[in-house]
């Protein structure tokens, strides 16, 4: 007996395999829990430089190699951000700053920001990742210098932070 489908049914199949190929189910609700981490990070950042939150923003970037991570209230920039505490907030786990954990991270992160500057044809050191936060929203955006790009999901950047 063949499981081949009969012709007719074929682009059906594409249609339901390319519909499944986007439901995402957080079974470990890893997506929840770095949403949880980076709203708590931007509240406690809020209070610490006595800004609203919603006014705060983390850009990384590139500029040429180095990863650059820093955090932005209308286009100033008010500090840098070491990597391992970026991982700390995505992880919800401590980091040693000189650790393993933050160089593999830093490479994971360098390597899908150069692959979103390729898929968007822009060069990379033009390319920003911003995330930003709403009452209870994460959004991850991505900028070619100050033209939005696209929105980038956030189960897409955790896979980067969890490799």
């Amino acid at each position: 007996m063949s499981t081949k489908m009969p012709q007719k049914h074929a682009g059906l199949g594409r249609r339901l395999k390319a519909a499944m190929q986007n439901i995402h189910v957080d079974v470990f609700g890893y997506q929840a829990k770095v949403t949880s981490n980076i709203l708590d990070y931007f509240e406690s950042t809020s209070k610490e430089l006595q800004i609203p939150r919603e006014r705060l923003l983390i850009r990384i970037f590139c500029s040429p190699e180095p990863l650059r991570i820093a955090i932005y209230q209308n286009g100033r920039i008010l500090r840098q951000i070491p990597i391992h505490e970026l991982v700390t907030v995505f992880t919800a786990m401590p980091c040693d700053p000189s650790g393993e954990l933050a160089d593999k991270t830093g490479k994971n992160i360098q390597s899908f920001m150069k692959s979103y500057a390729e898929k968007k044809q822009i060069p990379i050191v033009h390319l920003q990742v911003c995330i930003l936060t709403g009452p209870e929203h994460v959004w991850v955006l991505g900028y070619d210098l100050a033209t939005h790009k696209g929105d980038i999901p956030l189960k897409e950047l955790i896979k980067h932070f969890m490799a």
